[in-house]
């Protein structure tokens, strides 16, 4: 289940997106993670601005990266090692420019 802080989620071409704001506004899941194992999660965006940059991360730090993106739709992914103490898995926009736009979030066991 997905837990959305002043997201618009809408549907496009079959697919639900979120829409995140410039203002840190987070995309949010608890996933079934299995301890000490290390994911791979994948996902679809693109921004309005060319360059802007989604960040996601397990919480607490595993997989963080800040990612650029282009103004169309490209796939891109992360990974990281869960821990006990860290179960959830976030998306937000690191930019102050415009909205980006996520969709398609997959996560695999690495």
């Amino acid at each position: 289940m997905w837990i959305h802080f002043n997201i618009q989620l809408i549907s496009q071409n079959g697919y639900q997106v979120a829409v995140l704001p410039p203002d840190a506004s987070q995309l949010q899941t608890t996933p079934s993670w299995k301890q000490n194992k290390s994911y791979r999660w994948t996902f679809e965006a693109k921004a309005e601005h060319s360059g802007d940059t989604i960040h996601t991360e397990a919480w607490g730090g595993r997989g963080y990266i800040d990612i650029p993106l282009t103004t169309d739709w490209k796939e891109y992914s992360a990974s990281g090692t869960i821990s006990s103490s860290y179960q959830t898995l976030y998306f937000w926009n690191s930019s102050t420019n415009g909205n980006i736009y996520l969709r398609n979030i997959k996560i695999y066991e690495a």
